[in-house]
């Protein structure tokens, strides 16, 4: 009995050596992405001279209402139009990059300086699936050849 289980244990290792069943995700959440990527935002004002807008990030304090949060500069994606009072969402396969800061002054003659965000690739290849599809071409040829 106890060689059979032995026997067993060590087919089970070498079987599992063969064909690795971890699997890697194709693809990966971008490093890149900040953390306003699951936000929503309201836009307060465009500015098309600047390529974008300013929008403050939606906090939901009291039901479904959009309390003005942080004030944000929305860098403008191609094809898209921004207006005033315009609802943003980001879409799940993208997300925002904070890409350094954006000054303004206010009719108040205030200075101020918020974070500029810019619209990626929310998801990117990942390199251990290309190095696990590779190995596993590999090792099933190298079964193949041994059929």
């Amino acid at each position: 009995m106890k060689k059979i289980m032995l026997f067993l244990g060590s087919l089970l290792s070498a079987c599992s050596s063969t064909f690795n069943l971890s699997v890697p995700p194709e693809k990966i959440r971008n490093p890149d992405c900040s953390y306003f990527s699951d936000e929503r935002f309201e836009i307060l004002q465009t500015l098309s001279y600047r390529g974008g807008a300013l929008a403050n990030v939606c906090e939901y304090k009291y039901g479904m209402s959009c309390w003005h949060g942080m004030v944000v500069f929305l860098e403008k994606p191609d094809n898209v139009t921004f207006y005033d009072e315009q609802m943003i969402n980001i879409n799940s396969d993208k997300c925002l990059m904070i890409d350094g800061v954006y000054e303004y002054t206010t009719t108040e003659k205030v200075l101020k300086t918020v974070p500029k965000l810019k619209l990626i690739e929310g998801y990117l290849a990942n390199p251990e699936y290309a190095e696990w599809q590779e190995k596993y071409r590999n090792e099933k040829e190298k079964h193949n050849e041994g059929a």
